[in-house]
């Protein structure tokens, strides 16, 4: 799967040992066992992200049939909990995106440009991108260290943002 463009997964957490306690709400756990011992049990819990739902589909088809295919005295499981919605680019999203950067730099605060989907984090607004004709994500306040126990939010940028999101309403009311 690693050729097919825009698809990731990642391992968030991983445990191992001969024994594992694992809570997924705050997706944390603890493992136990030695070092001189092949671990008995392992569990990895992470995220997989694609840029249409056909494309995730996909993706859950190869990775049970990888898992059905276990090495002989093993036993393996996977299982895909419903997480955040892909949110593929399109024709409306491009058009929004095109007024709000013309906001902006209407505004003297420079051009907003869009990020490669790779780079994207998951994003709320994927959750209607199928029922409205044009979204964006990104245009709330920002920071820094996302979703770390670091993560800061940095005020000075509401104003900014505040401006920027206030004429691209205006502007699409006028419309």
């Amino acid at each position: 799967m690693s050729s097919e463009p825009h698809l990731t997964f990642n391992p968030g957490v991983i445990l191992g040992g001969t024994q594992l306690d694992f809570d997924p709400g705050p997706s944390r756990g603890t493992a136990s066992g030695k070092t001189n011992i092949v671990a008995e049990r392992t569990l990895v819990a992470g995220d997989l992200r694609a840029l249409t739902n056909d494309q995730f589909d996909k993706a859950i088809a190869a990775m049970k049939a990888i898992v059905a295919a276990s090495l002989p005295h093993t036993e393996a499981t996977i299982t895909f909990d419903e997480g955040y919605p892909p949110l593929a680019p399109s024709v409306g999203n491009e058009r929004l995106l095109t007024l709000f950067n013309a906001a902006s730099r209407d505004l003297g605060l420079g051009s907003v440009e869009s990020v490669s989907p790779d780079r994207a984090g998951a994003a709320d607004v994927s959750f209607v991108a199928g029922v409205v004709p044009m979204i964006i994500d990104a245009v709330g306040l920002k920071g820094h260290d996302d979703h770390t126990p670091g993560e800061t939010a940095d005020l000075r940028t509401l104003p900014v943002q505040t401006k920027r999101a206030a004429v691209l309403l205006a502007r699409l009311a006028a419309q």
